[in-house]
C-alpha cells in the first residue's frame, strides 16, 4: 500500500479523475420542457365572450339601481300621508325613512359596481341586493298590512311619472327578476366555464390536472 507523499508549504492540486459527473435532473411529474418557457396564452372565445356579456349587464344593472334610487330620493321628498307612517315590517321606522335607507344602499351598491374589478364579485353585489329586496317584498306579503300601497318601494313615483301604481308595480318586479335572474345565471355560468377553461389550458401545456 503506498501513500502520497505531501510536502510541507505546497497545496495539494484536488484530483478530478474520479470524481462522478452529476447526473441530469429530471423534470417534475406533470412538467414537461415545454412548460419552463414564456407562453403567450390567448383565452377561449366563450370567456371572452362571456366576460362582455357579463360586463354589459353589471353596466345596466348600474343605470338601474341609479335611477330607482335617484326616484327614492325624490319620492322621499314629497309631502305625501302613508311616507309618515310606520313601515308594514319594521315598524320602528316610517315608510319615508325606510325610501331614503334603501335609496343610499343602492347608491353604495353602484358605486361598488363601479369601483371593485372582480366580475364575480360585482355579480355577487347584484344578487345579494336583489335578493335582499325579493325577501323584503315577499315578507311585507306574508304580514299582509291593510294599507299596504302596491310599489312602495318607489314611493309616490307613479303619481310623479302619470303612471297607474299596480303597472308601475309590475315593472319593478320585471326588472327584479331581470337582476335576479341574470347575476345568479351569470354567477353560475361563469363559474363552469372558468373551470372548462382552466382545464382545457392545463391540457395544451401539457399539465396534468
Amino acid at each position: 500500500m503506498t501513500t502520497q507523499r505531501r510536502w510541507p508549504g505546497l497545496r495539494q492540486s484536488p484530483t478530478t479523475a474520479h470524481e462522478p459527473t452529476p447526473a441530469p435532473i429530471a423534470p417534475a411529474p406533470g412538467i414537461n420542457s415545454f412548460s419552463h418557457r414564456r407562453v403567450l396564452v390567448r383565452l377561449p372565445n366563450s370567456l371572452t365572450e362571456n366576460r362582455v356579456k357579463t360586463k354589459i349587464f353589471i353596466v345596466i344593472a348600474g343605470l338601474i339601481l341609479t335611477v330607482t334610487a335617484l326616484a327614492k330620493i325624490i319620492s322621499a321628498q314629497q309631502a305625501v300621508g302613508y311616507l309618515n307612517l310606520r313601515d308594514p315590517l319594521f315598524e320602528f321606522m316610517t315608510n319615508r325613512q325606510m325610501l331614503s335607507g334603501a335609496a343610499a344602499i343602492e347608491l353604495v351598491i353602484v358605486i361598488l359596481l363601479f369601483w371593485v374589478k372582480n366580475q364575480q364579485k360585482r355579480l355577487t353585489l347584484i344578487a345579494w341586493l336583489g335578493s335582499v329586496f325579493l325577501l323584503y317584498r315577499v315578507s311585507v306579503h306574508l304580514v299582509g298590512s291593510p294599507g299596504f300601497v302596491p310599489c312602495p318601494c318607489l314611493g309616490n313615483a307613479a303619481a310623479l311619472m302619470h303612471m297607474d301604481p299596480v303597472h308601475l308595480d309590475w315593472i319593478i318586479k320585471s326588472l327584479l327578476i331581470y337582476l335576479l335572474v341574470g347575476s345568479y345565471g351569470l354567477l353560475i355560468v361563469n363559474r363552469l366555464r372558468e373551470k372548462k377553461g382552466s382545464v382545457s389550458l392545463a391540457s395544451s401545456c401539457g399539465v396534468e390536472v
